[in-house]
């Protein structure tokens, strides 16, 4: 079936096949068990980060690293209370390698926390539970985090560069998906990632075409 996964409540109630499917079936089966999450995100948040020692300086392009201090600011929570996150430089990230750096800083916003939280796998995993449904994985944790997580530096980079040449207006390019997903036009979905099947076919392999074979 297919997902997507941000939606708004007006969204809801779903087109009858969905609700068919949750209804006629015993056993829903996700990228990885969601009942896991919590294990996936602290895996995930490791594998995003360099070990005691290492950092990005030493891995990209210098070129690149001065374009990113530059250029780059985050926002770094305050443990005080009340007190609003401080602006910090990009030399706060250090840690953390290219790819999350692509998806969490460079890469234009193309959804909110609060619409991924009404997107379809979040509304069949509820559903699941509520309906006493058995729930698994195609994927393992440790499998799932090593999509991103086993990137080498050079794909990572890549991934980076990838995303500060990506159009400003997110929000436009998550539409446009979004209008073909509600019309079930597989040709426009696969089209979104030509650009990336063409450039870095072996990260494009990676990312869906390996998964799929296991």
């Amino acid at each position: 079936m297919g997902s997507i996964h941000a939606l708004s409540k007006k969204d809801y109630p779903l087109p009858s096949p969905y609700d068919v499917a949750l209804k006629n079936s015993t056993r829903f089966v996700f990228e990885f068990d969601p009942t896991r999450a919590a294990e996936f995100e602290r895996k995930f948040e490791a594998a995003a980060k360099y070990p005691p020692g290492q950092d990005i300086r030493s891995k990209i392009d210098p070129a690149l690293l001065a374009w990113l201090r530059q250029n780059i600011l985050t926002l770094q929570p305050d443990s005080r209370r009340g007190k609003r996150p401080r602006v910090a430089g990009f030399d706060s990230q250090l840690r953390y390698k290219p790819w999350w750096i692509a998806q969490h800083l460079a890469a234009p916003a193309s959804y909110s926390k609060s619409s991924a939280s009404h997107g379809l796998d979040n509304y069949f995993v509820d559903h699941a539970k509520i309906g006493g449904k058995e729930i698994g994985g195609l994927e393992s944790v440790d499998e799932h985090v090593a999509v991103l997580g086993g990137l080498s530096d050079r794909d990572g980079e890549f991934m980076l560069r990838d995303a500060l040449t990506q159009p400003g207006d997110g929000a436009k390019e998550f539409s446009r998906m979004y209008k073909a997903w509600r019309r079930g036009d597989t040709d426009a979905l696969w089209a979104g990632d030509a650009r990336l099947r063409s450039q870095a076919p072996r990260i494009a392999a990676r990312f869906v075409d390996d998964r799929n074979v296991k």
